[in-house]
């Protein structure tokens, strides 16, 4: 099942596809028509058509899912752990802060509460630069997070281009009470 959201921007719009696992394959190609036969002459038999070949089987599928990122503990991601992965928190103990390596780009990542506890979970943008929050730009060096880590509450966050060579982290709640720093 996928599921596609559209984020509008004055300017722009982005298409983003969650995609919970994917199968699919391409079909085959048909195979070609035999050629006819000729007719008999004066009662004597015809000559048979050629066969058609056959067609081509298809492609197999691809087996859908994504890399999932266990961070339960403060640190700093690198790109690959932001590359289309799933940041979990599954087994976390204490107050969690992760700085996110500067916006790039094709970065996109998914934050996936897996574990309930008491402590807060944090993503704090690279030294000052400014990360935004559902459409509102926050300032510089601002942190969003959720002050208790709730199971179930996932955040989506993109890199969206902001001039030819530049870059900014772009987070989209999906589930949860995501807040950003004040």
């Amino acid at each position: 099942m996928s599921k596609d959201i559209i984020v509008q921007f004055a300017d722009r719009n982005i298409e983003v596809q969650l995609i919970a696992g994917k199968s699919s394959g391409l079909a085959g190609t048909s195979g070609t028509s035999g050629t006819s036969g000729t007719s008999g002459v004066d009662g004597q038999a015809g000559t048979s058509g050629t066969s058609g070949t056959s067609g081509t089987s298809g492609t197999s599928g691809t087996s859908g899912g994504f890399s999932v990122v266990y961070k339960t503990t403060t640190g700093t991601l690198s790109e690959a752990d932001c590359s289309g992965t799933i940041i979990s928190n599954y087994g976390q103990t204490s107050d969690v802060t992760l700085t996110l390596p500067a916006a790039f780009a094709n970065g996109s990542f998914t934050v996936r509460i897996d574990t309930t506890v008491a402590k807060y979970f944090r993503l704090d943008p690279n030294g000052s630069e400014v990360q935004m929050l559902d459409g509102t730009d926050l300032g510089a060096g601002k942190y969003i997070g959720l002050t208790s880590a709730a199971k179930g509450a996932v955040i989506k966050y993109i890199a969206l281009q902001t001039s030819v060579s530049s870059y900014q982290w772009a987070a989209y709640t999906v589930v949860g009470n995501w807040t950003a720093e004040s």
